[in-house]
């Protein structure tokens, strides 16, 4: 047995009574550095979709109007407690910070596409370059694709930057891992701000209309406990 970490709240803010993590283990609030850290006595989890759903739960369950968790990543285990409590103890600064920040918000995700660009971005590519001048001219369009591709993500980021500027608090940077993708953003929003921030996606979407914005959330902010 050991301990495992689900998420750090404000000394004080315990599991509901019959909690339940990973596998059924009983989820008990443990005060380490003056924060209430949510754990289960537990033997190691295994990395599999059952077990982060179940871990994100109880980061879930630790919501209210006025409190966000600092959620621990999967996998955060130790053989006792003496071995774990460090391990918050010496981040306690960080997670106060955190829980400050995180107070009353949470994330959404905001992806955009354009589902005209076919991979402006990818390298300009010559199979067998006949001459030195021919390889020398595929790096200079190379270079100007991407340079290209940086100036349109920059204008786009600018753009929901000016739409956004106050109900945003916090803004994360993502890489966008299709060919279509321009920009993959995660936003940290207050509540009373949720659907300002709703609205204001319907505006970008009126703005650029020749792209596709995809919004999910609200989350646990997970973008922003790194």
């Amino acid at each position: 047995m050991g301990i495992y970490g689900y998420c750090v709240l404000p000394r004080g803010h315990e599991p509901l009574p019959g909690q339940q993590g990973i596998d059924g283990h009983a989820v008990a609030g443990r005060d380490i550095a003056g924060l209430a850290v949510w754990v289960s006595e537990m033997a190691r989890p295994e990395a599999v979709v059952e077990h982060v759903t179940a871990h994100n739960l109880v980061v879930e369950a630790g919501v209210t109007e006025e409190v966000t968790p600092v959620p621990l990543r999967f996998g955060q285990w130790a053989a006792e407690l003496d071995a774990f409590a460090p391990l918050i103890a010496e981040k306690a600064d960080w997670y106060r910070e955190r829980l400050g920040s995180f107070a009353g918000a949470m994330e959404f995700g905001l992806r955009v596409l354009d589902p005209e660009r076919q991979a402006s971005a990818q390298v300009v590519r010559i199979a067998r370059p006949e001459t030195g001048t021919a390889y020398m001219e595929a790096l200079r369009a190379s270079a100007a694709a991407a340079q290209g591709e940086r100036a349109v993500q920059e204008q786009l980021r600018a753009d929901i930057a000016a739409v956004m500027k106050d109900v945003v608090r916090e803004e994360r940077v993502a890489e966008t891992r299709t060919p279509h993708g321009v920009v993959n953003l995660s936003h940290l929003v207050s509540r009373e701000h949720f659907e300002v921030y709703r609205e204001r996606v319907h505006e970008l979407r009126a703005q650029h209309a020749q792209l596709r914005f995809l919004l999910s959330g609200p989350w646990v902010p997970y973008s922003f406990a790194t």
